[in-house]
């Protein structure tokens, strides 16, 4: 009985060995083993060809950027020569203005100043005519009194012989009747004349007062206005944390997939044919989020054709060609925006095989030194929330329920909202 149990194990165990051989045979060509990238790989791994040809289309939209403000600034120097041209012009003119009026003044203040002038030197005059008629009345009534006087002895004297007529007798009725006196009785009337040469002339023009007000009627000049021609604004300089604005993945430097294990081995699927947008505000992300991300299924690549075709039957992918993602809200845990880092949950439908499931995904964003924000987020769910039945050959290699999904993505700002 011992000697028949020992064959019955030697048998077992031969019939393990040749089953187990039997399985390695039939899977050998299906075992692929993969290192999985780290977390903060995801990025990096990216094909440096798409990262440059990314940087160049960057390089490219600022130099659209430079040339169109190059043009509008030179439109705007354009403008701004001929509008300080009609300023110059508006000022020459008023400064034209301004000294026809002060003219205008100065000619009214001389002709009031001479008027004056000449009004006193006429007053002068009629005063000094005035006063020679008085003396010239009381030296023709000193005359007359004296002719008389001189008559009147006369006439009391002893004639002797004939008289004579005396000769201030003739004279008498030429002074009553006005005529001149001699050369020297006139020079005693000409000494109360004033000499010619001794007349006023007319009192000078007095200058304008220092505070005498400015004729209001003269333009004041305009302020002129500073302005600057040299300072130009590129699209990649205008960004700023803060904002509500719109951004667009870049395909070839984004990636998603899952990370899966099985029971031989684990396996990395992952595709570059993604496509999305989403607009908000980095500072305020809770702010109504809005976007969709969408990645073909059929591109999925887990390093095996024979398993990405069993994968593909799964997704059921040429019915439902996509995998979608819809953000309905963003939760914020950590925000720096000296560093234009944030971190966070955002809650979203998930679309895989034609059914949408509610899923939070935690998500880190940054925005790197080209201005491109990167996002990073993974999340532990089970195929079977979407219909999956998890995948298994010959019942003794299977691929585990719980799957990591992850992204790592790069978008791009395409403008900012208001």
């Amino acid at each position: 009985m011992s000697k028949l149990l020992q064959v019955i194990g030697v048998l077992a165990i031969l019939g393990f060995t040749g089953a187990g051989f039997g399985a390695w045979m039939l899977t050998k060509e299906q075992v692929h083993i993969t290192v999985e990238e780290g977390a903060g790989d995801r990025l990096s791994s990216v094909d440096p060809t798409a990262e440059l040809a990314d940087r160049f289309t960057a390089l490219q939209g600022d130099l659209r950027g430079l040339g169109q403000t190059l043009g509008k600034n030179f439109e705007l120097l354009d403008t701004a020569a001929a509008e300080r041209e009609e300023e110059a012009a508006s000022a020459r003119e008023a400064d034209r203005a301004a000294t026809r009026a002060e003219l205008a003044r100065l000619e009214q203040s001389f002709a009031g100043q001479l008027a004056r002038a000449l009004d006193s030197e006429r007053e002068r005059h009629t005063a000094a005519l005035g006063a020679l008629q008085g003396e010239l009345a009381a030296l023709r009534a000193a005359l007359a009194d004296r002719a008389a006087a001189e008559l009147a002895a006369a006439n009391a004297a002893p004639a002797e012989g004939a008289p004579s007529t005396p000769p201030t007798e003739e004279r008498a009725p030429e002074l009553a009747q006005g005529t001149p006196p001699t050369s020297g009785e006139a020079s005693q009337g000409a000494a109360a004349t004033p000499p010619s040469g001794e007349q006023a002339q007319p009192a000078p023009v007095e200058p304008t007062p220092a505070g005498e007000a400015v004729d209001p009627a003269a333009p004041a000049s305009k302020p002129r206005k500073k302005r600057s021609f040299v300072a130009f604004d590129l699209p990649s300089d205008s960004f700023t944390f803060e904002g509500r604005r719109s951004w667009e993945i870049v395909p070839s430097l984004s990636r998603v997939g899952f990370d899966a294990k099985s029971t031989l081995h684990d396996f990395t699927g992952a595709t570059q044919k993604v496509a999305g947008s989403f607009t908000a505000d980095l500072s305020a992300p809770q702010v109504d989020p809005q976007g969709a991300i969408r990645a073909e299924a059929a591109t999925l690549n887990t390093g095996l054709p024979d398993r990405d075709t069993a994968m593909y039957e799964k997704l059921e992918s040429s019915k439902h060609g996509a995998i979608t993602f819809t953000v309905l809200g963003f939760r914020s845990t950590s925000s720096d925006a000296k560093a234009m880092k944030l971190a966070g949950v955002v809650r979203g439908r998930l679309g895989i095989r034609g059914v949408e499931k509610e899923i939070e995904l935690p998500v880190r964003l940054a925005v790197d030194d080209a201005r491109r924000l990167s996002i990073e987020g993974e999340l532990v769910a089970k195929m079977s929330l979407w219909g999956i039945e998890p995948p298994s050959q010959l019942g003794m290699i299977s691929v585990q329920d719980e799957v990591k999904i992850w992204i790592a993505l790069r978008a791009r700002a395409t403008e900012a909202k208001q």
